[in-house]
């Protein structure tokens, strides 16, 4: 029997099987025998654990070498040859014209035997399958507050997957990220601990599932990216706890008692995204789930450490169809004014030119003082307009002592902001979150009498206030992300 038809067997399934049926197969099997079912039986533990790896092994063989077209394909039998003339005429069996040997009891006691067996064993599958279709059934999870902890018995959702690819290879460096090739794997190391992470050089929406293999040899933060979302494993407050930050709006959510990864071992976490729900897994345990709109989300999946390192084995995207890169438009006609050629770069901002913009990232990531700025103080009272979009977290309008923050890291979705008179801090609530990865226009009013910001002509804040005096250089920044610029514009009344 060739590999692909053992490892076929072993998972239960045939040619014609879909990645979504293997995976399913595969998901039902690590449920089954999860070492960690088997409490405190060390023997039935690591008969267990030694089936498992088996387990791991098929899937990973068959992902690798068994699909053509999203289509598993088995290869046929080999068939045995026929024997010689010689042999057919010495073994008196039937073929030569003689009757079959009647069984013996023995025989047919053997037969009986092994009928039982096989219905004991079908019997025990359908009970399986009964118990975990009735009682693996969950109540909906609360839209807010703390999650309610989910059954470690519920598979993740599938998603109907007919591309399947480890990007691991093709991923890029972000915030200063350390990688370096090992023996195991890629190894990821942190030095500034600010956000830094790879992540894929695809922009992705939903439907995806992001499959990665990992271990880290310490107890430390191991985070996943995508847009103004984050999962924290191992968190350093609390590291029991699951802390994931949503990808819709950045708030928190604490999953108590799911968040810890054992160091020195490898696990597969498994974070699926459909266009209605969320689901997070570690190897085969649903760890977090959570419906909500999904469709419209765009962003770069990724992972970093926060503290030591992290050694990533495998990080592979699964989706309906291949993702393809994304159309770049050719920049529009800057409009009247437009001074962003002319923007003066502060400290250790980076500038890329790019077809649809100017792309800002600094370095350090998060140094306030990495922007670009007019190279002359303007007076109130004026108009900042700008274009911009970021990859995932902070735009930043600066004019000190006066600045503006959306997507702010700690709070996506709440709009940070110093008033220019004298840096006043404000936090308003809900009014900070823009979408990823898409344009929008900010533009920053300073009158003699009020500061109005607006973004896409939606008025997010407001004040009243004596601003005659108002003095300032304009300017934009990125931090803990890559920001691209279409124009900037300064409209002096």
């Amino acid at each position: 029997m060739n590999e692909i038809s053992r490892y076929c067997r072993l998972l239960g399934v045939k040619s014609g099987a879909s990645v979504g049926d293997l995976k399913k197969a595969y998901r039902d099997l690590v449920q089954v025998w999860h070492p960690d079912r088997f409490g405190e039986n060390e023997r039935l533990r690591l008969k267990a654990e030694e089936h498992l790896k088996e387990i791991n092994l098929a899937h990973d063989y068959l992902m690798a070498n068994a699909f053509r077209d999203g289509i598993l394909v088995e290869p046929p039998e080999e068939t045995p040859s026929s024997p010689l003339p010689s042999e057919q005429a010495s073994s008196g069996g039937a073929e030569a014209g003689m009757p079959a040997p009647s069984e013996t009891p023995g025989q047919k006691s053997g037969l009986v035997a092994l009928v039982v067996v096989m219905a004991v064993v079908l019997l025990a599958g359908a009970s399986f399958l009964y118990l975990r279709a009735h009682w693996g059934k969950r109540e909906p999870v609360a839209t807010s507050g703390r999650q309610p902890e989910p059954s470690p018995a519920t598979a993740p959702a599938q998603t109907n997957t007919s591309f399947s690819a480890d990007l691991l290879a093709t991923m890029v460096p972000i915030n200063g990220e350390e990688v370096s090739k090992g023996r195991e794997g890629v190894n990821l190391n942190s030095s500034l601990n600010q956000w830094e992470r790879i992540q894929t050089r695809e922009l992705i929406s939903p439907p995806f599932a992001v499959r990665t293999r990992i271990k880290s040899s310490e107890l430390n933060d191991i985070r996943f990216y995508y847009g103004v979302g984050r999962l924290i494993f191992n968190w350093e407050d609390r590291p029991g706890e699951l802390c994931v930050l949503s990808v819709l709006d950045g708030k928190n959510t604490p999953v108590p008692g799911r968040g810890k990864l054992m160091p020195d071992a490898w696990h597969e976490v498994v974070w699926e995204i459909t266009k209605a729900t969320m689901r997070i897994s570690v190897d085969g345990e649903t760890r977090f789930e959570k419906d909500g709109n999904y469709a419209n989300l765009k962003g770069y999946p990724g992972i970093g450490p926060h503290i030591h390192g992290l050694t990533v084995q495998s990080f592979v995207l699964e989706m309906p169809q291949a993702p393809t890169p994304a159309a770049t438009p050719p920049r529009a006609h800057a409009p009247p004014g437009d001074m962003l050629a002319a923007l003066v770069p502060e400290k250790n901002v980076r500038t890329a030119s790019r077809p649809d913009g100017l792309l800002l990232t600094a370095q350090p990531a998060g140094d306030v003082e990495n922007c670009l700025k007019t190279d002359q103080p303007i007076h109130a009272p004026f108009t900042v307009r700008t274009r911009a979009k970021t990859d995932s977290t902070n735009v930043r309008l600066y004019g000190m002592p006066g600045w503006v923050i959306f997507n702010w890291e700690q709070h996506p979705a709440d709009l940070l902001l110093g008033d220019p008179i004298d840096g006043k801090r404000f936090q308003i609530d809900g009014k900070g979150l823009v979408s990823p990865n898409e344009w929008h226009e900010f533009v920053w009013d300073i009158q003699p009498d009020r500061m109005i910001l607006s973004v896409d002509g939606e008025v997010r804040f407001q004040r009243r206030g004596d601003y005659r005096k108002v003095q300032i250089r304009p300017g934009i920044a990125s931090a803990w992300s890559r920001v691209t610029v279409d124009y900037f514009v300064v409209d002096k009344k």
